[in-house]
C-alpha cells in the first residue's frame, strides 16, 4: 500500500482492512491519519507488528486495533517488537484475537490507556501480573478459548476500572480476583474448576453476572456467595453441585439461577428461601424423582420461568408450585408424568402462558383433553422435535393409545373441591340403601309367606 493512497484521507476515523494479505503493519501509514480511532486488520496473514507506525508523536486521537481471525501473529516478547507501546500513542481498543499468541511479556505495559483488550483463541498458557500491572485504565478484557491453567490473583489488582472479564473455554483449575470493585461480569466457563470458594471476593459488591458451568464444581459452601450482593445472573450448569439450605445466602437480587444437568436429586427445603428476585430457575436434566409441598418454591413469588424437564418425576402436585402466582412458562417435558392435574394447575397460575409436557408417559386420551384444554385458553405447548407421525401423538406429542386415564374423575374432582368424589359416596350410599330395603322387603316376605303356610296347617288340623 502506497502512502498517498491514505494521505488524502485526513479525516479518516475508522479503517475496514479485513480478508487481504497483509503480512504486515509498516506499510500502512498511520501517521498521516491523525483521526483514526478504529483500525480492523482481522482475516490477514499478520506475523509481525515489528516497526508497525503506531509510535507517531503527531498522532493524538485515540485509536482501535483489531487484529483477529486469521492473522499469523507469532509473539509480542518485547517493547522493540510490539512498537504500540509507546506512550504517545493513546490506543484504546485492542482486538488480537484468534492468532497464534502464545506469550505476551511486556508488550502491553505501556498502552495505560488501553480499556478493551480482546486476546480470543490464541495459544496462552499464562499472564502474569507484570503483563498488565501498568494497564490500569481496562474495562474489557477478554482471554476466552486459550491455554491458561492458573490465574496470577495479582494480575488485575490495579485494573480498578475493570467492568468485563471472560476466562471461558481454558483450562483454569485455581482462580482468585482482588481489588476489582466496579467488576460486573465473570465468565469462567469451561474450565476445570473443582471447588469455588468466592468467600475471598466479597469485595465484588458490584458484580452482576457470574458464568461458572461445565466445571467440575461439586461444593457450594453457605458463605461462597454471600458477598455478591448485587449479582442478578449465576450459572452453575454442567457440574456436580452438592446444595445446601445457604447455598444463596444473600443473593436477594438474583434474576437467574441455573443448576442443570448437575445429578441433583434432592432439593434442600430452604434451599431457594432468599431468592425472593429471582425469575428464571432451570432444575433441568437431574435426577429429581418428587418435589416437596410448597416450602420449596414458597419465597419464588416474583418467578416468570420454571424449568424441571428431563428428570425423574412421577407426579406433580399443585400444591407445589401454587406459590408461584407470577409463572409464565412450565417445562415439565421429559419426565415420567402419566398423570397431570392440568386444569388445577392452569387455574392456580392465571399468568401461564407456555405448558411443554412432551415427552412424558402420558395416554393419548389424557393428552387429547389437556391440549384441548390449552386451546381453549389460548396457551402455547411444545411438540417433539423431529417428529414422526406415524406414531401415536396427539397435535404433535407422542402418547401411549393403549393406557387409558386411572381414576381420573375422582382425582380431578378431588383435589379441585370434592365435589364428583361427593356424588360418587352418594351413589354408593344409594345403592346400599337400596339393597337394604329389597333385603328387608325380601324378609318380611319371607316372614308373611312363612305365617301363611302356618295358618294353613293349622286349618288342616282343625278339619
Amino acid at each position: 500500500m502506497e502512502d498517498e493512497s491514505l494521505q488524502q484521507l485526513p479525516s479518516l476515523t475508522s479503517l475496514q482492512m479485513t480478508n487481504n494479505k497483509l503480512t504486515s503493519l509498516n506499510t500502512i501509514p498511520l501517521c498521516e491519519l491523525k483521526n483514526l480511532r478504529e483500525l480492523n486488520l482481522s482475516n490477514n496473514s499478520i506475523y509481525s507488528l515489528k516497526n508497525a507506525q503506531f509510535y507517531c508523536r503527531e498522532l493524538s486521537n485515540n485509536v482501535g486495533l483489531n487484529l483477529n481471525n486469521e492473522n499469523l501473529v507469532l509473539g509480542l516478547d518485547s517493547k522493540e517488537y510490539f512498537s504500540i507501546s509507546d506512550k504517545t500513542f493513546k490506543l484504546e481498543k485492542l482486538d488480537l484475537s484468534y492468532n497464534n499468541i502464545s506469550e505476551l511479556s511486556y508488550a502491553l505495559a505501556d498502552l495505560q490507556n488501553l480499556k478493551m483488550l480482546n486476546l480470543e483463541g490464541n495459544k496462552l498458557e499464562s499472564i502474569l501480573n507484570k503483563h498488565l500491572s501498568s494497564v490500569k485504565s481496562l474495562e474489557t478484557v477478554n482471554l476466552k478459548n486459550n491455554l491458561l491453567e492458573n490465574i496470577d490473583e495479582r494480575i488485575f489488582s490495579n485494573q480498578t476500572d475493570l467492568l468485563y472479564l471472560d476466562l471461558s473455554y481454558n483450562r483454569i483449575t485455581n482462580f482468585s480476583i482482588n481489588n476489582a470493585p466496579l467488576l460486573e461480569y465473570i465468565s469462567l466457563g469451561h474450565n476445570m474448576l473443582n471447588t469455588f470458594s468466592l468467600t475471598y471476593l466479597n469485595d465484588l459488591n458490584k458484580l452482576k453476572t457470574l458464568m461458572l458451568h461445565n466445571n467440575k464444581i461439586q461444593d457450594v459452601y453457605p458463605s461462597t456467595f454471600q458477598g455478591l450482593i448485587a449479582l442478578e445472573e449465576l450459572d452453575l450448569s454442567n457440574n456436580k453441585i452438592k446444595l445446601q439450605n445457604d447455598s444463596f445466602t444473600n443473593l436477594y437480587k438474583l434474576e437467574q439461577l441455573s443448576l442443570s444437568n448437575n445429578s441433583i436429586s434432592v432439593l434442600p427445603l430452604y434451599v431457594f428461601r432468599n431468592l425472593t428476585n429471582l425469575k428464571t430457575l432451570d432444575l433441568s436434566k437431574n435426577m429429581l424423582r418428587t418435589l416437596s409441598t410448597n416450602v420449596t418454591f414458597r419465597n419464588l413469588v416474583n418467578l416468570e420461568i420454571l424449568n424441571i424437564s428431563y428428570n425423574r418425576l412421577e407426579e406433580l402436585n399443585f400444591a407445589t408450585i401454587d406459590p408461584l402466582n407470577n409463572l409464565n412458562v412450565l417445562d415439565i417435558a421429559g419426565n415420567r408424568l402419566h398423570y397431570i392435574q392440568y386444569d388445577v394447575i392452569i387455574s392456580r397460575l392465571p399468568l401461564l402462558s407456555v405448558l411443554n409436557l412432551k415427552a412424558n408417559l402420558l395416554s393419548c386420551e389424557l393428552l387429547y383433553k389437556i391440549i384441548t384444554f390449552l386451546k381453549h385458553r389460548n396457551m402455547s405447548y411444545t411438540i417433539s422435535e423431529e417428529f414422526d407421525y406415524t406414531k401415536e401423538n396427539v397435535a404433535g406429542i407422542y402418547c401411549d393409545s393403549e393406557k387409558k386415564i386411572v381414576s381420573e374423575s375422582l382425582i380431578n374432582e378431588h383435589m379441585s373441591g370434592g365435589g364428583y368424589a361427593l356424588l360418587i359416596l352418594g351413589g354408593i350410599l344409594g345403592v346400599v340403601l337400596v339393597l337394604i330395603v329389597i333385603v328387608v322387603s325380601l324378609f318380611k316376605i319371607h316372614l308373611f309367606l312363612k305365617e301363611e303356610i302356618v295358618q294353613s296347617g293349622r286349618i288342616r288340623t282343625d278339619r
